[in-house]
């Protein structure tokens, strides 16, 4: 059976940390790690934290970034693939598995999710409710332009293929 890890970043996310990692404790797979990095929060998110047992934590004194938070999980992963997680609540995490299944299907080292696919509200009551998502159209429509592809969100969620990344050198 497949292993899936998934990072929960977390900076200041008092208000959300607890659910998100309550909720990759309870999506039904038997084969899964969760590793909860936070990235030197001062609003007592690490306290939260502490309070879980049966997850990997990495506590950083300091900021050093979404990228080294990333980076520094996927060292400490060992599931066959990777499912990012922020602690914002952004991306839905009850895909993860179908996402795993897919790439495994499809040979496929990366899969992306769309926070916009299928969106049952129209995307002016989506951008009132959540202003940011702006961002997201616009650089969605420029890759596609640039590109000539169809993506719906090229910010959504991330599953990665844990062998391929760990091919990648970084420099830290």
């Amino acid at each position: 059976m497949l292993k899936i890890t998934y990072l929960v970043t977390v900076y200041n996310e008092k208000r959300t940390v607890k659910k998100a990692i309550l909720d990759v404790l309870n999506i039904n797979y038997p084969n899964k790690e969760i590793i909860v990095i936070d990235n030197g929060s001062t609003d007592g998110s690490q306290e939260i934290i502490r309070q879980f047992k049966g997850i990997k934590k990495i506590l950083r004194k300091k900021n050093m970034g979404i990228g080294k938070s990333i980076t520094e999980g996927m060292k400490k992963s060992t599931g066959d693939y990777v499912f990012i997680q922020y602690s914002d609540l952004e991306y839905d995490y009850k895909k993860s598995i179908y996402m795993m299944k897919f790439a495994r299907n499809n040979q496929l080292d990366v899969v992306l999710g769309s926070r916009l696919k299928n969106q049952k509200n129209s995307i002016i009551k989506l951008i009132i409710k959540k202003p940011a998502y702006m961002a997201t159209l616009i650089c969605t429509f420029l890759i596609n332009k640039f590109y000539n592809h169809k993506f719906t969100d090229i910010i959504g969620a991330k599953l990665y293929k844990r062998s391929t990344v760990k091919k990648i050198k970084t420099n830290y």
